[in-house]
Formats: structure tokens, C-alpha cells, sequence
């Protein structure tokens, strides 16, 4: 499995919707890679990745900035709370351009 280092968080990806993983954690909504790295388009939480990424009120924004991929971090046992202040945490080091609230 291939891995992207998040500030020092580290997801599953790229990978397709479909392979998305069925468990809490944290998405990462992914553009076209560059020599830097791919850039954050979104980054949320939920208890179920897959299903609250096929169902996001935000597609329309990551389609208009070319996401291509996703990224998941695993959080299985985790609270809301734990997943909130993580997902905090990324959206003020990336800044994600659909990301806002």
C-alpha cells in the first residue's frame, strides 16, 4: 500500500473512490500530482470515509479544482472529537481550497 505523509500523518493513497476504506479516519480530496507532491483540494472526517465521501455536499468544488484521487487515514477506534482536532489541525497547515466550513 502506498503512503503520503500529511504533515507528519500518514494516509493510504492515491486511491480511487472505490477504494476507500469503510471505518472512521480522515480523507484527503487529491489534484494532479506536481514534483512537490499532490496538492489538498479537501480534508474532512467521518465515521464511515467512503460513504461520506460518495455522498459529499462538496463534489462540485473538488471536480472545478481537478481532484483526481483520495488519501485515508484510519482512525477505527477513534471519537468524533479526536477526528475533529486532527482534521483542524490539517485544514490550517493545508488550507484546502473546498475546505471551508
Amino acid at each position: 500500500m502506498l503512503t503520503i505523509d500529511f504533515a507528519g500523518i500518514s494516509f493510504e493513497g492515491p486511491l480511487p473512490l472505490a477504494a476507500l476504506p469503510r471505518v472512521a479516519g480522515l480523507y484527503a480530496v487529491l489534484g494532479v500530482r506536481s514534483p512537490s507532491g499532490y496538492p489538498v483540494i479537501d480534508i474532512g472526517e467521518s465515521e464511515d470515509i467512503c460513504a461520506r465521501v460518495q455522498a459529499h455536499d462538496r463534489k462540485d468544488c473538488w471536480e472545478r479544482h481537478g481532484a483526481v484521487a483520495f488519501a485515508a487515514h484510519q482512525m477505527a477506534r477513534s471519537t468524533k472529537e479526536e477526528r475533529l482536532a486532527l482534521e483542524s489541525l490539517l485544514r490550517k497547515n493545508f488550507n484546502p481550497s473546498c475546505g471551508q466550513r
